[in-house]
């Protein structure tokens, strides 16, 4: 029974990626034996394990070539749309694409052609030194919204497994090898 468990749990954290394929949907538990090159230049949805919500693209589909709207802030004369976790896929608009590019991945929205794009500083200290995600925690996370390019490789992105584990010698995250995330999926 304790075996079971453990074999549940591994599977939970392995993977969170839903994917679909036209209008056939596999399961989230089906996602999770996928191996990330089978996700690759394909729809997906991207569903957060604790709010169940999806990656959400709000806003108007890029027009014209990339980097024609200048920039994602309001100072650039366009304030690039944000993205949400929403409950569902309305309008395609929790689909996104995982497009490889040199040693990490862009998410490109199906819908709208928007990059998902990180706005704001990068971390300073320790993961978790910020003390939260919110203004009432004194620090308020910068937004992640859909850009139509990727300025200063700010849409480009590392997938890692969900382990929140840090070695004490060295304070960084723990990440499953190849060898045991494969091992898992059996």
């Amino acid at each position: 029974m304790k075996i079971k468990t453990l074999i549940s749990s591994i599977r939970a954290i392995c993977f969170s990626l839903v994917v679909v394929l036209g209008v056939f949907f596999i399961t989230a538990k089906a996602a999770s034996a996928a191996n990330i090159n089978e996700l690759l230049n394909k729809p997906v949805l991207i569903e957060n394990q604790v709010t169940k919500r999806y990656l959400f693209s709000d806003g108007v589909p890029i027009k014209g070539k990339r980097g024609d709207e200048g920039g994602w802030l309001a100072s650039s004369g366009f304030e690039s749309p944000k993205v949400v976790g929403a409950d569902a896929n309305y309008y395609n608009r929790a689909l996104w694409t995982i497009i490889p590019t040199g040693d990490g991945f862009i998410f490109e929205n199906k819908e709208t052609k928007r990059y998902l794009f990180s706005d704001g500083a990068p971390i300073k200290g320790k993961r978790g030194d910020e003390g939260g995600w919110l203004a009432s925690s004194g620090f308020e996370s910068p937004k992640v919204v859909g850009a139509d390019a990727n300025y200063y490789n700010r849409a480009l992105w590392t997938i890692t497994t969900p382990l929140s584990q840090t070695t004490e010698s060295t304070d960084r995250y723990k990440y499953l090898r190849k060898e045991t995330f494969e091992g898992c999926l059996s």
